[in-house]
């Protein structure tokens, strides 16, 4: 039954709309929903002691920002789960009675050896049977930036993690459990389930008459964004990858791109099961190399482009936006990149000066605020790009609507029809979610006063409290734990 309401309200208000409503909905029930947020146990800025030292909430939220890396670094599933501020909390708290053990048993003891060690062989960071630079950058970018970690934490995290599998192994080496102990907590079971999957994919639609009235009525709630160019460092694959094939580099350079033979083997090994079934090795010899030459000239690229990055993370005293803007295009080019300035960006993922489309790049762009500040690295099929930012200016509302404006017409009227249907549907709940012990007395006083009405016939009456309890349990049910 629930299953079928989500489905036709996603069908018909959409994930944009539902998004907006969850946010709407998790503010005004913060208290009913999280009975028991764990932040709210501190008190005075502290979360009481442990081993003689105060959990301060600073360090809290830290430790659980660590707990949540480490979890993943060991249970590589657990990385795109919610699970949980108390969980978090918790496993946080056992992180660190774990490496008190482990200390007291003297098991703290990791060598950096060990700490990259584990760093290199760890799957999360492999491609192919190997450490790939590239996926651990993006961990980086994707999931410790966020988080507020540095480079610093992250070692701590690896050895931390370290620490406590010598302690659970050191615990269990000398357990033994005989069969028989096991009988009775083991039991096995045959079921059948059926799968239920909301359809969330559809975003609404809104209508293009609806749209154009906006713009004719309203467009003085509308402000571009601000128009951003950048003097753009490409470092594209395909350059290099012609400069290697027709021996235009160095031999130093060219012994670190071109593969070894026992490179090739071994890919070959790795995956003659399967990519290179029933094939030898001599018939796919020149597909391989070409493969790993491409590898080898990304993770090249990737370097430079951040070797560019890293001499303009500081600002150099008395230093102009010309002369920085000069520095950048002499050390860009000293690193075998082309430079390409391009026009102005503003929503739109096309940069003019550029072809297609330019997500990534786009992004980096209007990520930056002063011009001379050089943006991350921009990912692309093409190889990958570090932008910096040369001028900023206000940009005109046009004359028409085009594909930025629409967008930004249709958010607002999202934003619009969720607040009313939040009005409508979800505040006449809002002052009694706190006062409830459980969410299934919500309806009660609804209930009541349609019992109330002796305007309304009894079938009258039930079929008001059905569509209120529908309601509730399509609208306001899910946003409740």
């Amino acid at each position: 039954m629930i299953i079928s309401h989500f489905n036709r309200y996603f069908e018909k208000h959409g994930r944009k709309t539902y998004i907006v409503l969850g946010v709407i909905i998790s503010l005004m029930f913060v208290v009913f929903v999280t009975p028991g947020d764990v932040f709210s146990r501190g008190r005075g800025g502290n979360f009481g002691s442990m081993y003689g030292k105060k959990l301060r909430r600073q360090f809290v939220v830290k430790k659980m920002a660590e707990t949540q890396v480490g979890i993943g670094l060991r249970y590589p599933q657990a990385l795109g789960q919610d699970l949980g501020s108390d969980m978090i909390f918790h496993e946080m708290l056992n992180r660190l009675r774990i490496l008190h053990e482990a200390k007291k048993r003297k098991l703290d003891n990791v060598s950096k050896e060990d700490v990259r060690k584990s760093i290199h062989e760890n799957a999360l960071f492999r491609e192919d049977g190997k450490f790939s630079l590239e996926y651990f950058q993006r961990f980086k970018e994707n999931y410790l930036a966020p988080r507020g970690l540095a480079a610093t934490d992250f070692d701590r995290i690896v050895k931390e993690n370290l620490i406590i599998e010598r302690l659970e192994e050191q615990i269990t080496a000398n357990v033994v459990i005989d069969e028989a102990e096991a009988v009775g907590y083991v039991e096995r079971y045959t079921t059948q389930y059926a799968e239920f999957l909301n359809d969330n994919s559809a975003d609404p639609i809104i209508a293009e008459e609806e749209i154009e009235e906006f713009f004719a009525s309203r467009k003085d709630e509308l402000q571009m964004p601000d128009g951003k160019s950048a003097l753009i460092a490409n470092f594209e694959t395909a350059a290099l990858m012609a400069q290697l094939d027709k021996g235009e580099i160095d031999e130093a350079l060219k012994g670190r791109l071109e593969p070894s033979l026992d490179e090739l083997k071994m890919q070959y090994d790795n995956f003659k099961e399967r990519v290179y079934k029933d094939k030898s090795f001599e018939s796919v010899e020149a597909d391989i190399r070409r493969n790993l030459r491409l590898r080898k000239v990304r993770r090249l690229l990737e370097e430079r482009a951040n070797a560019l990055r890293a001499k303009f993370v500081e600002t150099v005293q008395g230093e102009s936006h010309a002369e920085r803007l000069h520095r950048f295009r002499n050390e860009a080019e000293t690193l075998g990149a082309k430079l390409v300035q391009s026009g102005f960006v503003t929503g739109s993922d096309v940069i003019p000066g550029l072809p297609g489309s330019q997500a990534n790049l786009a992004a980096a762009i209007r990520n930056l605020s002063q011009p001379g500040q050089v943006g991350n690295l921009a990912y692309s099929a093409g190889g990958m790009s570090v932008p910096c930012l040369n001028e900023v200016q206000p940009t005109a509302l046009p004359a028409m609507v085009n594909d930025e404006v629409r967008k930004m017409i249709v958010d607002l009227l999202i934003t619009e029809k969720a607040l009313a249907f939040h009005k409508e549907k979800i505040a006449p709940y809002a002052e009694i979610a706190p006062n409830v012990n459980e969410r299934r007395e919500l309806a009660g006083s609804l209930v009541e006063e349609i019992y109330k009405d002796d305007s309304l016939s009894d079938e009258e009456k039930q079929a008001k409290i059905t569509q209120a309890q529908d309601d509730i349990t399509t609208y306001v049910y899910p946003f409740f734990r």
